[in-house]
């Protein structure tokens, strides 16, 4: 049954339109309560089938990234995969499960070098496909001592492929759409913008905001611009007038916000700062993972991100195929189930909710 449920998710998420990047880091999350996994990544390829860009589910895998790129990518890689990136992306077909590939996986370079000390044992892989065309390669990991991937987990993770081959081609125009997605971090810098301490989720979300380049594997406080938001804070802080310590970085992944403090008893200019970082997401995406925690069905689901884009009821039935009369049916119904009154008290409702951690 929870099967079932992630499975309806996972699909969902792929036909809201967004597009695969903004989507990626909530099919991962999906994707780990379908089948269970350590940590799993993403890596899209462009019109001439090479790499352009990555999505890693861990903080430590980016490391490991530039060490792939650097040494094995679309050539010793092949040692243990029998192929290479492009290829994969070309044939449309990529390496499967680890465990089918013999010994000469666990000997190879990339095994040793790269995957093992990641903390990979066992991978499975699909490549993503649309009319016959590679868009990019998913890949789950579990650790060893972990029991490896059956061939029925290996399937199921290729039934999703026409789904995030969807997903991968939304283009909804998202200005105006984003909201706060719950995620957060603080890195603390020194008065040279050394990093003194970093928790685990800033460095991950100092990652995403570097996209898209994917040897870029960090957005630091050495770069230029992070560098003039702690310049504008002590500047403020000995009574000069600049800037206020903010600072947007708008990409794929969605728009990530810094803002710099003082953390020092007394302020001063030379202490230490604090960084909190965090990000925001489209609209839908909070909608879809706070609305798995009601009781709605996925037509029901359906209505309530409508309402959520401003569509009236007489707008509602055209889009979904049903008469007027339905779709006033089916927004009663959400408002008796939900105990809410009117489209405020539902956008209310839907976005207090608790988020689903699944």
């Amino acid at each position: 049954m929870k099967n079932s449920a992630q499975l309806s998710y996972l699909r969902q998420l792929c036909c809201l339109g967004l597009g695969g990047q903004i989507i990626m880091p909530d099919v991962m999350r999906a994707l780990q309560g379908f089948i269970p996994s350590a940590f799993n990544f993403f890596l899209w390829a462009d019109e001439s089938y090479q790499l352009s860009a990555a999505y890693w589910g861990d903080n430590t895998a980016p490391n490991l990234q530039a060490l792939y790129l650097r040494e094995y990518y679309n050539s010793k890689e092949v040692d243990a995969f029998k192929v290479t990136f492009s290829q994969q992306m070309r044939n449309g077909r990529g390496w499967g499960n680890t465990e089918k590939l013999g010994r000469e996986f666990l000997n190879s370079e990339i095994f040793n070098n790269v995957i093992k000390p990641a903390g990979i044992r066992h991978c499975v892989e699909a490549t993503i496909c649309k009319d016959e065309r590679g868009l990019g390669s998913l890949i789950l990991n579990r650790s060893p001592g972990e029991k490896p991937f059956s061939d029925a987990e290996e399937m199921r993770l290729r039934s999703l492929i026409p789904y995030i081959a969807h997903g991968l081609s939304g283009t909804r125009d998202l200005r105006g759409e984003l909201t706060h997605s719950g995620e957060s971090g603080l890195l603390i810098v020194d008065h040279q913008n050394k990093i003194v301490q970093c928790c685990p989720n800033a460095k991950r979300l100092m990652q995403l905001a570097a996209h898209p380049e994917p040897t870029q594997h960090t957005f630091s406080p050495d770069s230029p611009r992070v560098k003039l938001l702690c310049s504008n804070l002590r500047a403020i802080l000995n009574g000069w007038c600049r800037p206020v310590p903010v600072l947007r970085q708008r990409n794929a992944w969605g728009e990530f916000l810094l803002s710099g403090y003082p953390l020092s008893v007394d302020a001063q200019p030379d202490g230490l700062i604090g960084i909190v970082i965090e990000r925001y997401e489209p609209l839908p995406l909070k909608l879809m993972r706070n609305m798995r925690a009601l009781q709605l069905t996925a037509r029901q689901r359906e209505v309530c991100l409508l309402l959520s884009y401003g569509y009236t009821r007489n707008m509602i039935g055209p889009r979904m195929h049903v008469s007027t009369h339905t779709a006033t049916d089916y927004v009663r119904k959400i408002y008796d189930k939900l105990d809410v009154g009117n489209h405020g008290e539902l956008m209310k409702k839907l976005m207090s909710e608790a988020s689903y951690k699944g």
